[in-house]
């Protein structure tokens, strides 16, 4: 029957159309998503850090980029490419700030990272605050440490912490398969 065939083209169309649909919406709320961790990541940072430990400029930089992500999710869409310049230069303005006073910066990132909650983050990207934060205690510890010891070892945290990637929520894509599973049947 051509009508039976032609109903099940169109119907199979239309699931097609909407998984589509689906995937595209999915894809704009991955990119809005991680850039709402990035900020949410800049945030436990900054948020736990007192600006007096960095240098005015470098704070600024950071303070700024956080604010211009904040403007884009306020704008409701992002694309990827806007998601991954923002997040990019969050980052990059989180690993930038440099230490004004170089012991007090460092015993300020030791203190906030181990306030930081380690459930929140991936293993693999909260490895590199553990090491860092092993390292930086060795620095704290030790009383021949020097100024560019102290700073390194903030370098290392601020890299470290700005690198932090939130866990993936799984529960959200396992009800997009069942949905598309569903379209499909």
């Amino acid at each position: 029957n051509s009508t039976y065939d032609l109903n099940f083209i169109n119907a199979a169309n239309a699931a097609i159309e909407e998984f589509l649909t689906a995937v595209n919406a999915l894809e704009k709320k991955t990119d809005m998503q991680r850039l709402e961790e990035a900020i949410a990541a800049a945030e436990a940072v900054l948020n736990n850090v007192s600006s007096a430990a960095f240098t005015e400029e470098s704070w600024k930089a950071a303070q700024d980029a956080l604010q211009a992500a904040k403007d884009l999710v306020a704008a409701g869409a992002v694309t990827a490419e806007q998601a991954d310049k923002a997040i990019a230069d969050l980052q990059n303005a989180v690993k930038g700030l440099s230490p004004s006073d170089a012991k007090l910066a460092l015993d300020t990132v030791i203190e906030t990272a181990q306030g930081m909650n380690t459930e929140e983050y991936t293993t693999s990207s909260w490895k590199a605050v553990e090491d860092a934060l092993a390292n930086a205690l060795a620095v704290q510890g030790s009383v021949e440490s020097t100024t560019e010891d102290y700073t390194n070892a903030v370098t290392a945290m601020m890299d470290a912490m700005g690198g932090l990637v939130k866990r993936g929520d799984t529960a959200s894509l396992a009800k997009f398969v069942e949905q598309a599973n569903a379209n499909l049947a």
